[in-house]
Protein backbone atom coordinates (compact mmCIF):
# COMPACT_ATOMS: atom_id res chain seq x y z
CA UNK A 1 0.00 0.00 0.00
CA UNK A 2 1.07 3.62 -0.84
CA UNK A 3 2.40 4.98 2.51
CA UNK A 4 0.75 8.36 1.48
CA UNK A 5 -2.64 7.04 0.96
CA UNK A 6 -5.81 8.34 2.74
CA UNK A 7 -6.46 4.62 4.37
CA UNK A 8 -2.96 5.09 5.99
CA UNK A 9 -3.71 7.83 8.25
CA UNK A 10 -2.04 7.21 11.68
CA UNK A 11 -4.90 9.51 13.46
CA UNK A 12 -8.48 10.70 12.60
CA UNK A 13 -8.91 13.91 12.27
CA UNK A 14 -12.08 15.03 13.02
CA UNK A 15 -14.98 17.02 9.99
CA UNK A 16 -14.89 21.03 11.31
CA UNK A 17 -17.94 22.51 10.82
CA UNK A 18 -18.45 25.17 8.62
CA UNK A 19 -18.15 28.14 10.78
CA UNK A 20 -14.98 26.98 12.09
CA UNK A 21 -13.40 26.34 8.99
CA UNK A 22 -14.69 30.02 8.04
CA UNK A 23 -14.13 31.54 11.13
CA UNK A 24 -12.04 34.52 9.11
CA UNK A 25 -14.68 35.31 7.05
CA UNK A 26 -17.18 35.01 10.10
CA UNK A 27 -15.43 37.22 12.25
CA UNK A 28 -15.07 39.74 9.26
CA UNK A 29 -18.37 40.23 8.43
CA UNK A 30 -19.78 40.65 12.24
CA UNK A 31 -17.55 43.32 12.86
CA UNK A 32 -18.36 45.02 9.13
CA UNK A 33 -21.59 44.69 10.46
CA UNK A 34 -21.91 45.74 13.78
CA UNK A 35 -19.83 48.65 12.88
CA UNK A 36 -22.03 49.79 10.22
CA UNK A 37 -24.98 49.65 12.36
CA UNK A 38 -22.69 51.41 14.93
CA UNK A 39 -22.42 54.33 12.54
CA UNK A 40 -25.56 53.68 10.81
CA UNK A 41 -26.85 57.16 12.03
CA UNK A 42 -23.87 59.95 10.51
CA UNK A 43 -23.44 57.55 7.18
CA UNK A 44 -27.13 58.36 7.12
CA UNK A 45 -27.15 62.15 7.68
CA UNK A 46 -23.62 62.88 6.04
CA UNK A 47 -24.93 60.80 2.60
CA UNK A 48 -28.76 59.91 2.38
CA UNK A 49 -30.41 62.57 4.45
CA UNK A 50 -30.33 65.36 1.72
CA UNK A 51 -31.23 62.74 -1.21
CA UNK A 52 -34.60 61.59 1.06
CA UNK A 53 -35.50 64.91 3.09
CA UNK A 54 -34.57 66.73 0.73
CA UNK A 55 -32.68 70.17 1.84
CA UNK A 56 -33.56 71.72 5.40
CA UNK A 57 -33.85 74.87 5.93
CA UNK A 58 -30.89 77.09 7.00
CA UNK A 59 -30.97 78.45 11.10
CA UNK A 60 -30.03 81.73 11.05
CA UNK A 61 -29.38 82.11 15.36
CA UNK A 62 -29.37 85.20 16.07
CA UNK A 63 -26.55 86.27 18.76
CA UNK A 64 -28.34 88.85 20.14
CA UNK A 65 -30.86 86.01 21.10
CA UNK A 66 -28.54 83.88 22.58
CA UNK A 67 -26.50 86.35 24.38
CA UNK A 68 -29.88 88.70 25.90
CA UNK A 69 -30.42 87.81 29.56
CA UNK A 70 -33.62 86.74 30.43
CA UNK A 71 -35.42 89.43 32.88
CA UNK A 72 -35.74 89.50 36.55
CA UNK A 73 -38.41 87.07 37.48
CA UNK A 74 -38.04 85.08 34.13
CA UNK A 75 -36.41 81.75 33.28
CA UNK A 76 -34.18 81.14 30.22
CA UNK A 77 -35.61 79.51 27.22
CA UNK A 78 -34.69 75.97 27.36
CA UNK A 79 -32.53 75.47 24.00
CA UNK A 80 -35.63 73.04 22.42
CA UNK A 81 -37.48 76.38 22.54
CA UNK A 82 -34.44 78.78 21.03
CA UNK A 83 -34.04 76.38 18.01
CA UNK A 84 -38.02 76.15 17.91
CA UNK A 85 -38.28 79.45 17.55
CA UNK A 86 -35.75 80.07 14.84
CA UNK A 87 -37.09 77.21 12.69
CA UNK A 88 -40.35 79.41 12.88
CA UNK A 89 -39.04 82.27 11.98
CA UNK A 90 -36.74 81.22 8.88
CA UNK A 91 -39.88 79.71 7.33
CA UNK A 92 -41.92 83.04 7.67
CA UNK A 93 -39.02 84.11 6.02
CA UNK A 94 -39.48 81.96 3.20
CA UNK A 95 -43.13 82.51 3.19
CA UNK A 96 -42.18 86.36 2.47
CA UNK A 97 -40.31 85.52 -0.20
CA UNK A 98 -42.31 83.55 -2.09
CA UNK A 99 -44.74 86.40 -1.69
CA UNK A 100 -42.68 89.00 -2.85
CA UNK A 101 -41.80 86.71 -5.45
CA UNK A 102 -44.97 86.11 -6.91
CA UNK A 103 -45.83 89.87 -6.22
CA UNK A 104 -42.83 90.75 -8.38
CA UNK A 105 -43.87 88.08 -11.33
CA UNK A 106 -47.22 90.10 -10.87
CA UNK A 107 -46.33 93.22 -11.61
CA UNK A 108 -43.90 91.92 -14.81
CA UNK A 109 -47.27 90.08 -16.37
CA UNK A 110 -49.25 93.03 -15.74
CA UNK A 111 -46.55 95.18 -17.33
CA UNK A 112 -45.92 92.74 -20.10
CA UNK A 113 -50.21 93.04 -20.75
CA UNK A 114 -50.26 96.71 -20.48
Amino acid sequence: MDPWSRRQQPFKVPKLRWYHRHFRYIRLAVLTGATALFLSRPIYDIFLRDYFEGPRPRIEISLRQLVEKPKEGEEPKPWKEFVAEQLYLAEERAQQKQEERKQKEEKKRLAELS
